[in-house]
């Protein structure tokens, strides 16, 4: 009889009173809150784009994204720089804790009623709390990362122009 309990390590953050988790092996570094560009004409959730090591990503506003409240000061926030699908993008959240190592039997799928249950691939049944596993494909998808890209690609050649 096999024993063996099949663990996944997750990173705890936070979002107004919400704990939320991402999958560790799609964190690539956790920075504070930095300067961001606008781009005009993209959701309210994108908050902009960033300079990360020579590279311009987009920045998403977690909480605008689930309609949630921020619970610490701008410059209090913290940037979640992840990796989804070999594309990077920042996600702005109130705070991160720690990583866990959970026992994937603990998770639970999201319910329909949960108002953001699609961005979610689980619930986390942790003591007397819930942590919402995030799925980061749903949370910036395909389609929105090429409008994106499209709009930095203006910008920067706008920029190039009139100098």
């Amino acid at each position: 009889m096999n024993d063996q309990v099949e663990t996944k390590n997750f990173l705890l953050l936070y979002i107004s009173e919400h704990n939320f988790a991402l999958p560790i092996e799609s964190v690539v570094e956790i920075i504070k809150m930095v300067k961001i560009t606008t781009v005009p004409k993209s959701p309210d959730f994108v908050k902009g784009i960033l300079n990360f090591r020579g590279l311009v990503i987009p920045v998403i506003g977690l909480p605008e994204l689930f309609s949630l409240e921020y619970r610490n000061e701008i410059l209090n926030r913290a940037i979640i720089i992840v990796s989804n699908n070999d594309e990077l993008s920042g996600l702005i959240v109130d705070d991160v804790s720690d990583i866990k190592i959970v026992d994937v039997n603990k998770i639970d799928k999201p319910s329909k009623h949960i108002p953001f249950s699609q961005f979610l691939t689980g619930i986390l049944r942790e003591d007397d709390d819930l942590i919402f596993i995030l799925d980061l494909k749903k949370i910036i998808t395909f389609e929105e990362l090429e409008v994106l890209k499209s709009s930095v690609i203006n910008l920067e050649n706008k920029d190039n122009g009139h100098r």
